[in-house]
């Protein structure tokens, strides 16, 4: 019985040293090529089914975080859904697309990424809160 409770014990510690060695791998940021004069400085990071894209927006450093297991965006810090954007905030939610087209792991994300926010502007719409364009036709 002890042996049997050794051997799962250090098979238990060689499945944990090697999950943190994957999830330190994956979470390696990278600076983004300058795509857009909009967010320069910019830094994405991939992580299994969500993202950050942290930016300078004017004089301050912003942050773009998407989470795709709940259909959840975050600009700020701040749920999507409980903010008023600003023309240039609103911009900066688009420019995260060539970021994540560029990416290998952003490629995966994007369409989730892409059906949220035209999911969440849309409730905005309904709301009045803002006018948006399509994706469509920003595309």
């Amino acid at each position: 019985m002890k042996e049997e409770l050794q051997k799962w014990l250090e098979k238990r510690e060689s499945k944990n040293a090697e999950a943190e060695k994957v999830t330190l791998h994956e979470s390696r940021a990278r600076k983004v090529n300058h795509f857009s004069p909009l967010l320069p400085d910019s830094m994405l990071a991939c992580y299994r089914d969500r993202f950050t894209f942290t930016f300078m927006l004017g004089s301050e450093v912003a942050s773009i975080h998407f989470d795709r297991a709940k259909g959840e965006v975050y600009f700020r810090g701040r749920n999507l859904q409980n903010l008023h954007l600003l023309p240039e905030e609103k911009e900066a939610l688009y420019a995260v697309f060539p970021a994540l087209k560029r990416d290998k792991r952003g490629k995966s994300l994007l369409p989730a990424y892409e059906a949220t926010l035209e999911r969440l502007l849309a409730d905005k719409l309904s709301e009045g809160v803002f006018l948006h364009q399509s994706l469509k036709e920003r595309k």
